[in-house]
């Protein structure tokens, strides 16, 4: 394997499980995957490129790519599912069973969309939801591709020009890359195959522009001036210093970095830099590394998922790297060598494993806990229960109205009108998913006392502000209309500020989020009396039930690191706070609702003698907070209301 590119594997590598350990510190690691997506592409080429493309050579390929790929894989997803039973809490097992089932397909990737794109399911994407095969979606992207990439090859040779190669290359890669326009939502194009494709074809790219001498002639190359080789040298070196933007410590704008990683490494690649060029490209270790990346890349993640809470950061690379090379030694490079024969058994042995293992995860669970239950807790199942959405949103008498959008038909989200009260104010709620979680606690808190109770809740409805996502601009026109046409007395609008609006702040007279908060609440203005807007509330991380309750089942000490601070969620909300100071109204109250939850300098997440939780996995308040801290809350609003 030639020098430069393992070395490119180990700063991929090193970039990606350095994003990992230390997301704050190096937040453009991540970009380490596309670096690989261009390797990969650059070595198929190499395979494929110059071969005819019979059906003997296209199964060859498949069976190096077995080989190389899939049985080491294989074992591996077989260790990390039987290394859970006894490593990790129950609550996390039924995801990672489903993830597990999909990783063995190279389905992770589609799988992740599929939960993304559903606001229920989106946190089991999450890093926080100790998803131990969350890092199988680079793999089942590649091997996406390999399934297609013979007859990619098929369809160049078909083209007797090399030009006319590149062409179709350059318009396929420009294709793929616009996904990344059209769609509205990065983690879609982040996880899409076709997506990503563009980035093997620049590998394949820099392969055929390097083998057909489209660009230099290697008879001149070879009579070049001292001070030519000199200058060409120096480029080769910055092109490869620009590949040290992966560890830069601010978090860039991923799209122009993509692309950008991606033209460098195909260039380097494709310019097979002499290693007495660049001492990067010459060093032994990063050599080594590079024989280790794909060791590393499949069991960092779950020991990272593992251990993150348990042992320092420097304990994490320690044990990585004692474990991949081992793996590495002892298996690895062995089976690489061995027979057709004995890598089909082996590919037989692990996939009958991995099947088995995953049919006995279904059909009994109970016995795949091998005796290695815990003690029966009540705080588990209690706070187990306040995570149902669908039992505490609801209310009967609550009567949906027609409404012009598609909505999630599990709970009631839409415009829901309250039987008529005995007093005389008309009261709307308008938000998103926040609505929702509060609509039935804030109507109880009033008593009756209005005329009418209603709501608007959409998801992606953030009431002030659109955000360019979940077509968050026709819902908050959907909201306005359906207010408009009410006409309320009150407004309370009670959404979740996510993204947009807690964007940093260049100049708080021309902030674009400001202007939009500014002219909606002048519109619910002019429609009401009074307009309450929920302030800049406590935010924790998805899956933050199953974290409390899998810290419960464990039985570990200081569950107080699940409070947060005042001083934190000041800082994490600073930018939102100080659009909500610059606001422009009349008739309209910030209302700071995290008051409620406030001790001692400390926002209390849970009850600290029943150990029960007053936020539940999707982020939203549970029964218990509801009932403990919000409905007096607004009880004390409705008799103090200033209209």
């Amino acid at each position: 394997m030639r020098h430069d590119i393992q070395c490119l594997r180990a700063i991929a590598i090193i970039g990606v499980v350095g994003f990992h350990i230390f997301p704050e510190n190096l937040p453009n690691g991540f970009l380490g995957v596309d670096v690989f997506f261009v390797i990969s592409g650059f070595l198929m080429s190499k395979i494929l490129y110059a071969k005819s493309l019979d059906v003997a050579t296209i199964a060859d390929f498949y069976y190096k790519r077995i080989k190389r790929i899939w049985i080491i894989y294989y074992l591996i997803i077989f260790a990390i599912n039987l290394s859970k039973q006894f490593l990790q809490a129950e609550i996390w097992w039924p995801n990672n069973n489903i993830y597990a089932f999909f990783s063995l397909l190279f389905l992770t990737n589609q799988k992740i969309m599929s939960d993304q794109n559903d606001y229920f399911n989106t946190f089991k994407t999450d890093v926080t939801a100790n998803n131990l095969f969350l890092h199988c979606w680079s793999l089942s992207v590649e091997v996406q591709f390999y399934t297609i990439v013979p007859f990619v090859f098929i369809g160049l040779h078909q083209l007797k020009s090399v030009r006319l190669r590149i062409f179709a290359l350059i318009i396929a890669s420009i294709i793929s890359f616009s996904i990344t326009f059209i769609s509205i939502d990065p983690n879609f194009t982040f996880n899409f195959a076709i997506a990503r494709f563009w980035q093997f074809f620049a590998g394949i790219l820099g392969h055929i522009i390097a083998s057909e001498n489209v660009i230099s002639d290697p008879k001149r190359v070879s009579k070049i001036s001292e001070h030519r080789a000199f200058l060409r040298d120096q480029l080769h070196c910055t092109i490869l210093a620009g590949l040290l933007i992966l560890f830069w410590p601010l978090e860039l704008s991923s799209t122009p970095v993509r692309l950008a990683i991606t033209c460098l490494t195909a260039f380097i690649i494709a310019s097979n830099i002499s290693p007495y060029t660049a001492a990067i490209i010459a060093s032994p270790i990063l050599f080594y590394i590079g024989n280790l990346s794909y060791i590393i890349y499949l069991v960092h993640w779950p020991l990272v998922v593992f251990f993150k809470q348990d042992v320092t950061a420097i304990h994490l690379i320690y044990l990585t790297a004692f474990l991949s090379i081992i793996l590495h030694h002892s298996f690895e490079r062995i089976i690489v060598r061995q027979s057709r024969r004995s890598i089909g058994l082996w590919l037989i042995a692990l996939l009958a494993a991995n099947a088995s293992f995953q049919f006995a995860q279904f059909a009994d669970p109970e016995l795949m806990a091998f005796g290695n239950s815990r003690p029966y807790i009540r705080a588990v199942d209690e706070n187990l229960k306040l995570n149902n959405y669908s039992t505490t949103w609801g209310n009967p008498s609550c009567q949906l109205q027609p409404i012009d959008i598609e909505l999630d038909g599990k709970l009631p989200f839409g415009h829901c009108k309250f039987p008529p009260g005995n007093g005389t104010l008309k009261i709307m709620l308008i938000g998103n998913s926040y609505t929702l979680n509060q609509a039935q606690t804030i109507h109880k808190a009033f008593r009756g006392n209005f005329s009418s109770f209603e709501y608007v809740s959409i998801i992606g409805n953030f009431a002030l502000y659109e955000n360019g996502l979940y077509n968050s601009a026709q819902k908050l026109t959907i909201a306005k209309q359906i207010a408009k046409r009410v006409k309320p007395d009150v407004i309370f609008i009670v959404t979740r500020f996510v993204d947009v609006s807690m964007a940093p702040i260049r100049n708080i007279e021309t902030d674009e989020v400001l202007r939009q908060f500014n002219e909606n609440i002048a519109f619910f203005e002019a429609i009401s009396k009074k307009v309450y807007i929920m302030g800049a509330f406590p935010f924790v991380p998805y899956k933050f039930l199953k974290m409390f309750v899998a810290d419960l089942m464990l039985e570990k000490d200081g569950l107080d690191r699940f409070h947060m601070s005042v001083r934190k969620h000041k800082n994490m909300m600073k930018h939102l706070i100080k659009r909500l100071e610059h606001l422009k109204c009349k008739n309209c109250e910030v209302y700071d609702l995290g008051t409620t939850l406030l001790n001692d300098g400390f926002y209390r997440t849970f009850n600290e003698s029943s150990k029960l939780l007053h936020f539940d996995d999707g982020i939203h308040l549970t029964q218990l907070a509801l009932d403990a801290f919000i409905e007096p809350f607004y009880r004390r609003a409705s008799t103090t209301m200033n209209i």
